[in-house]
């Protein structure tokens, strides 16, 4: 388990003061070129994909969790996160993940009419990944119902994403930089954070190469679905 003594509102402090770096970077290069995003509250077609998180990410999240609800609603948080875990330890389905239209767990105002919408509810506080892309194009063409329609994304590089997840990492502790999928990682660490139920490096590490299958088997298929095309 993580080393030493740990304050995860402290790391969550640090991590989000690192975000917003981040996040200006981005919106004042996308002013220099000249371009204006469309993503707005509510277009959520990118919430369907398969996420990966750093557990570090999650550990900023499940704290965000625990600050701002309920216990009742953590429980239920909880179940939805372990449903999502007992998915992913699953077989991909042919169609890959997007064909489950399942909204991450942390969407909310979810239209039960299947429209790829809903809201963010730990957006403050979302990883990296989740901040990396803008849409230039209509956001309905981002869903899949509109694959005709070809998007246009903006955004940070892989290599910007590595260095900002890599500072909020870079504590030496081999735990906080695994990579896997986010609703397995921040059920992971609010049990850990909650119940001081400590998290295993070898459970850490299978995620780490579940996620690995489901990404590389997954990241075309979702990608060639939503029509992301760099421009």
């Amino acid at each position: 388990m993580p080393h030493g003594t740990f304050d995860p509102s402290d790391f969550r402090r640090r991590g989000l003061r690192l975000y917003v770096q981040a996040d200006d970077a981005l919106q004042k290069d996308i002013r220099a070129g000249g371009h204006s995003t469309t993503c707005s509250a509510g277009c959520a077609a990118c919430c369907y994909v398969f996420i990966s998180a750093t557990f570090g990410e999650a550990t900023i999240v499940a704290d965000r969790v625990l600050s701002k609800r309920a216990r009742t609603d953590v429980e239920a948080l909880l179940l939805q996160l372990d449903e999502d875990r007992a998915i992913l330890d699953s077989r991909l389905p042919d169609g890959g993940y997007l064909s489950l239209r399942r909204p991450c767990s942390f969407l909310t105002d979810v239209s039960a009419s299947g429209s790829w919408s809903g809201r963010c509810s730990v957006y403050e506080d979302r990883p990296f990944v989740c901040r990396m892309h803008f849409v230039t194009s209509d956001p309905s063409y981002c869903a899949p119902d509109h694959s005709e329609h070809p998007t246009h994304r903006i955004g940070h590089s892989a290599a910007f994403r590595e260095q900002i997840v890599g500072r909020i990492t870079s504590n030496g502790d081999p735990f906080f930089a695994q990579i896997g999928p986010l609703s397995v990682f921040v059920a992971i660490a609010l049990r850990w954070l909650r119940d001081g139920s400590p998290p295993s490096l070898l459970d850490l590490e299978y995620w780490r190469k579940r996620n690995d299958r489901w990404a590389r088997a997954d990241r075309e298929r979702d990608h060639a679905a939503l029509k992301l095309r760099q421009r």
